[in-house]
């Protein structure tokens, strides 16, 4: 199989190399790696599911947690982060597709991370990278959608995940933000500068929706020389604009996903979400559970393209409906505890389907299961 999409467990996704790196794009081509795809959500929304259980209002701002310790700067303030702390803010731009909005540094646009040469760009729905380069000094917003809801215990769980991915950070309220969002800092105690991409600040956002998303502000070493206030200083001027979006993420429904030349027609489970990643000669739809931070899902994809990858098949099979015909299922097992659920299909005009579940210890697929086998593909 061609490259698909790559996500990671922790949250410090982008490694250095992909930080910096031009991508396959410029900042005069299209930045959504699914233009000219119907978009998911054309479709209507219903209502979420009564199992996913809201965060209160205010959660980050009333939580137990320090203080900020640095107070979020005026838009108009200055610091000594390089060159580029001397800068303004920009125009505001997209984050996740509309999911967000942020008024980086002037000059700032949007470019996706390098990418394989056999793959894709990142899915802008999924990923969003702002970049921003003068001379020697760098700057990068990475902004992640992590397909997960805010749950009553969210805090205990963001710690849980902030003290996984960023152990030598401080996890504090957030002071000054944009309408419909709330936020926690993450902030390095010291900058890494060993390594190309120097982390300044994350943020842990929860939404109006009450879902959450992710974004991380890195400068270069060049840049960091400045020291760890003003590089600080100069990712809160930034982050004190965001601000939500437009876009809710689409739960469950009947969609239309793209298939080579044909149409995928399938009904999602009532919390399920799809994220597309259209590649040179494949697209493939990444499905999710929407649940609360932390929580095991149900996840999986549904691919098509003409050069699949060798599956690994397994004497434990199970014979299920895909897209209305029977089909042979290989049960893998993972290290984790979890169960892989794969078929391979000709699907005709020298196309082919991969689909893959992957089903925590003690979860039910089956409402996946019958939503692989009741879809249709149609001309």
């Amino acid at each position: 199989m061609r490259k698909t999409l790559r996500r990671a467990a922790a949250l410090s996704l982008a490694l250095a190399a992909s930080l910096w790196g031009c991508g396959g794009g410029s900042a005069s081509e299209p930045t959504s790696a699914t233009a000219g795809l119907p978009a998911p959500d054309a479709v209507a929304v219903p209502a979420p599911p009564e199992d996913l259980p809201p965060a209160p209002d205010g959660v980050f701002a009333t939580a137990e947690l320090p203080a900020p310790s640095m107070a979020s700067p005026a838009p108009d303030a200055r610091f000594g982060c390089g060159a580029m702390g001397q800068l303004p803010l920009g125009e505001e731009l997209p984050l996740l597709d509309d999911r967000l909005w942020i008024r980086p540094i002037e000059g700032s646009y949007a470019q996706p991370r390098a990418w394989d040469v056999m793959g894709a760009p990142e899915p802008e729905r999924g990923e969003t990278r702002l970049y921003f380069e003068s001379g020697e000094e760098k700057m990068v917003i990475m902004s992640y959608e992590l397909f997960a809801t805010a749950g009553t215990d969210v805090v205990a769980r963001v710690r849980e995940e902030q003290a996984r991915s960023f152990p030598n950070d401080d996890l504090q309220r957030t002071d000054v933000l944009g309408e419909g969002v709330e936020a926690l800092r993450s902030v390095p105690r010291t900058l890494d500068t060993s390594s190309e991409a120097v982390r300044v600040l994350t943020l842990f956002v929860i939404s109006r929706d009450r879902t959450l998303q992710v974004l991380s502000f890195y400068v270069n070493p060049p840049a960091a020389a400045g020291g760890h206030a003003g590089c600080l200083g100069l990712a809160l001027r930034s982050a004190r604009t965001l601000r939500v979006g437009g876009r809710s993420l689409s739960l469950g429904g009947a969609l239309e996903l793209w298939a080579g030349r044909r149409r995928l027609h399938v009904t999602l489970p009532p919390n399920g979400v799809v994220l597309t990643q259209p590649g040179p000669d494949f697209v493939v739809h990444r499905v999710f559970e929407l649940r609360p931070l932390g929580a095991p899902r149900v996840s999986g994809f549904i691919y098509f393209g003409s050069a699949p990858a060798n599956m690994r098949v397994t004497t434990d099979t199970v014979d299920l409906d895909l897209f209305g015909r029977p089909a042979r299922f290989y049960r893998i097992p993972n290290e984790d505890g979890s169960t892989r659920l794969e078929s391979m299909e000709d699907v005709g005009e020298h196309l082919y389907t991969h689909v893959q579940l992957t089903v925590p210890a003690g979860l039910s697929a089956d409402a996946w299961i019958a939503a692989y086998g009741a879809a249709r593909l149609l001309p």
